[in-house]
């Protein structure tokens, strides 16, 4: 008998602001020292766009105004019988220092693109980057 797979659902942001007339990015070191993009699980009663601008706030210390005109979605596996699905939205925000809540990613680091491309652990979050990239470049 074939086990069953269990999907788990994420959402997140790709959050840019401008700063001195260049686009950056931001991104959050994960507690296990992956760099990546803020995402988390959603929680009862939340829709998908909440739970990217709460997991933002909660990740990196911003609010952000969302664009849900973007979406990227990426799936991997996460551990035996489970696939974890992720739907990142762009996010931007304005006069704000980053600053991740306790508990919650180790920093928060805003780095231009060329620099946010290469620092990403995943080639997955690269693939969404560059996506989200084109679309505000378009």
């Amino acid at each position: 008998m074939q086990q069953e797979i269990v999907h788990e659902y994420s959402y997140g942001a790709v959050v840019h602001t401008i700063m001195d007339g260049v686009r950056q990015y931001l991104l959050v070191q994960e507690r296990a020292g992956h760099i990546g993009i803020p995402k988390g699980h959603i929680e009862p009663g939340e829709t998908p766009e909440e739970c990217a601008v709460r997991e933002v706030l909660e990740e990196t210390g911003v609010h952000i105004t969302l664009d849900n005109a973007f979406q990227a979605v990426i799936e991997y596996p996460i551990r035996e019988g489970r696939v974890k699905h992720v739907c990142f939205y762009l996010g931007a925000f304005a006069n704000e220092t980053p600053a991740p809540m306790p508990g919650e990613a180790q920093a928060a680091i805003l780095l231009p693109y060329d620099e946010a491309l290469a620092t990403l652990t995943h080639q997955q979050n690269r693939d969404v980057l560059q996506k989200a990239h084109a679309y505000l470049t378009e």
